[in-house]
């Protein structure tokens, strides 16, 4: 698991942005459809993301393409 990915899991459960606590096996996993992650979840989770990143990402981003945590790390990366 690259570093960025795990940072963001450990990031979303200190913070309370997932339901339940999360493990590495959800790095893959549909945040949305599965229900980890919720809308005001995902608002949060893009706060956190600005402030610890210094990144914007727009919540239509996050349901079109940035899905999953390995997703949105890898979008961490390119930017």
């Amino acid at each position: 698991m690259n570093t960025n990915a795990r940072k963001l899991l450990e990031m979303c459960n200190e913070s309370g942005i997932f339901t339940s606590v999360c493990t590495n096996d959800i790095l893959e996993l549909d945040l949305l459809e599965s229900g980890i992650i919720d809308s005001m979840s995902l608002t949060m989770l893009a706060a956190m993301i600005n402030k610890n990143y210094g990144i914007e990402i727009n919540l239509q981003l996050f349901v079109a393409e940035l899905r999953n945590l390995k997703a949105i790390s890898a979008y961490l990366e390119r930017s």
